[in-house]
């Protein structure tokens, strides 16, 4: 039922993945605005020393926030601060020369002016990229983006095929029978 039309089917919304992408939004909401009274409260609570990013399901959570955790994760496999058309990864483990280095480090000294040669040394793939990012003059803050908007603003219709998409990969490569036991009382 939840087929698109054109493919046969009914063309009714996931109830399931349009849920996670509505707790997706909430968790972008806390991301991008973590002075609302919210983000105070929750990031207080669950997120004393990692960002809501890394943050783990610990057993004495809420439901609220393990749903908000599941927002989340469909939130991390779209948010990046560099938009690229392909997927790519890092190669390798950092040499142990820039292995703690930050943007700035990828500055000429006490400028904001990108050190192209240091830029394609390390990260020839991304070279170009980041290069064309223009740094703020005004030393604006860094903020991350979802890749699936030309904007970079969250939006619920591109999170729901996201979401669409993730389920569909569960249930064609399913984890065999589920034992209710333990996923009820664990």
């Amino acid at each position: 039922m939840t087929a698109l039309k054109k493919d046969g089917g009914l063309g009714f919304q996931d109830i399931q993945a349009f849920n996670e992408a509505m707790l997706a939004k909430i968790s972008w909401r806390i991301l991008q605005n973590p002075q609302s009274l919210l983000s105070k409260i929750l990031l207080g609570k669950y997120c004393h020393e990692e960002s809501i990013l890394q943050v783990t399901c610990v057993k004495s959570c809420s439901h609220g926030w393990r749903s908000i955790l599941i927002g989340r994760d469909i939130l991390v496999k779209q948010l990046g601060w560099i938009p690229l058309n392909e997927q790519t990864q890092p190669m390798g483990p950092a040499p142990l020369t820039s292995r703690n280095w930050r943007v700035r480090d990828l500055f000429i000294s006490n400028s904001l002016v990108w050190d192209e040669g240091k830029i394609k040394r390390t990260f020839p793939v991304l070279a170009d990229h980041i290069l064309s990012i223009k740094p703020s003059q005004l030393q604006g803050k860094d903020r991350q983006v979802w890749l699936l908007n030309p904007d970079g603003y969250y939006s619920t219709k591109s999170s729901y095929h996201v979401a669409r998409q993730a389920l569909k990969d569960l249930s064609l490569h399913p984890q065999g029978p589920v034992n209710w036991f333990s996923v009820i009382c664990p």
